[in-house]
């Protein structure tokens, strides 16, 4: 299970969020291509940032 996480406020034109992704970082398999049973896709690793929107 991944856990994601966004807080944040807005008023008028403005908005501001803080995010965090994946934030226990779990490493595990998440598919498998057809070529091979050998290689497998590791999931995300944690991310974190803020996103900030105005309007015009």
């Amino acid at each position: 299970m991944t856990l994601n996480l966004r807080a944040g406020a807005r008023r008028d034109n403005w908005s501001v969020y803080l995010f965090v992704e994946n934030l226990t970082e779990e490493e595990k398999q998440i598919s498998k291509p057809f070529a091979t049973l050998l290689e497998y896709y590791i999931q995300q690793p944690r991310t974190m940032g803020i996103t900030v929107r105005a309007g015009f």
